[in-house]
């Protein structure tokens, strides 16, 4: 375990060396100039999940338990998964009710959305390609967090009695949509192997065409059409597995039992961010509303939540407002999360 842990660390600073960021409404926009783009990202993301797989594969639990055994220490039982993550007692009472464990997310952004973002905090005028390069490494960041929690939530589900994550931007309104769109992504899923395959093939017949000076010809622009088409499949289908989240991902491999929003359609959107004079700027009253309105959710169905909620949030006013001194709130932040958000990795 501590060679994986070392190997894992290493992965982390390769792929945090071109990435220096700050966080706009959770969201890692850049600060200064454009980096030098990882060229190697699918390598990356390659190396983690089978480092991951084998963390999760050798996982013995010294602290047995439910995570909804209020009898039992979370903060020990967390602290002893894999990758030893951070884990933070926000609220800690003695005699426990109820119990809300955060997942700290670094949450996709459409790239319309991130682009604004972006925008907005360069302070300047940036090309599509210079967007580009930003967005490649976003998507790095989003994929190695989600990994990192998709690891630890295995262990909660196979060791601890999970059985249920509510996510944050997911509202009732969208529950028979998503049922659908879980469908289609499990459907998918088994075939993205043999399509990047195929990609491989397709790249690399008109690579040869193109060093034989057949660039143009009508062979060419078929091959290229098949290459773009199965670039586009393969985008998609990876974009939707980022937007859906980890306990999503978790859902569609059939690992996990359910998922349940943790927002209210109305708060949602009176809580989103304004612009104001380039700067972005929340309105402190409506979030408030929605944190209350998350606490609801999250404790409506039991008196433990597992939650996916963007790592700039703390909920622990909601808490005090919804519980009152009887609900334990503990924040768990994986290490990939703490590289690119800058955090020393401190309050264990």
């Amino acid at each position: 375990m501590r060679k994986i842990l070392v190997i894992l660390v290493v992965v982390f600073v390769a792929a945090a060396t071109a990435i220096a960021v700050r966080s706009v409404n959770n969201r890692p926009v850049p600060q200064g100039a454009v980096h030098v783009p990882i060229t190697n990202l699918p390598d990356i993301v390659a190396t983690q999940r089978d480092l991951l797989k084998q963390a999760t594969d050798e996982y013995t639990p010294t602290v047995p338990g439910r995570i909804d055994d209020f009898s039992v220490s979370a903060v020990n039982l967390l602290r002893q998964l894999p990758l030893r993550p951070r884990v933070d007692a926000l609220l800690a009472p003695h005699n426990p009710t109820h119990r809300i464990v955060q997942f700290r997310d670094w949450h996709y952004v459409p790239k319309d959305l991130y682009s604004l973002d972006l925008r907005a905090a360069a302070g300047k005028a940036l090309t599509k390609t210079e967007v580009d390069l930003h967005l490649q490494e976003f998507l790095l960041q989003v994929e190695l967090v989600q990994l990192e929690q998709m690891a630890l939530l295995r262990c909660l589900i196979k060791y601890h009695g999970l059985k249920r994550v509510y996510i944050e931007r997911f509202t009732p309104e969208q529950m028979p949509g998503m049922h659908e769109r879980i469908a289609a992504l499990r459907e998918a899923e088994p075939h993205q192997a043999t399509l990047k395959e195929q990609f491989k093939e397709a790249q690399a017949f008109v690579q040869k065409l193109a060093a034989g000076g057949k660039a143009g010809t009508e062979r060419f622009i078929k091959a290229t059409d098949i290459e773009r088409e199965l670039a586009s499949m393969l985008e998609h289908h990876q974009l939707d597995m980022l937007d859906i989240g980890a306990a999503g991902r978790l859902l569609v491999a059939g690992e996990l039992q359910d998922i349940q929003p943790l927002d209210d359609a109305k708060l949602l959107e009176a809580a989103k961010p304004s612009f104001v004079d380039g700067k972005v700027a929340f309105d402190a009253a409506r979030v408030a509303r929605r944190h209350e309105a998350m606490v609801q959710f999250a404790l409506s169905k039991d008196h433990m939540a597992v939650i996916v909620l963007g790592g700039m949030h703390d909920l622990r006013d909601a808490v005090r407002l919804h519980n009152g001194d009887t609900c334990e709130y503990i924040r768990v932040t994986v290490p990939a999360f703490l590289k690119f958000a800058g955090e020393d990795g401190g309050g264990r």
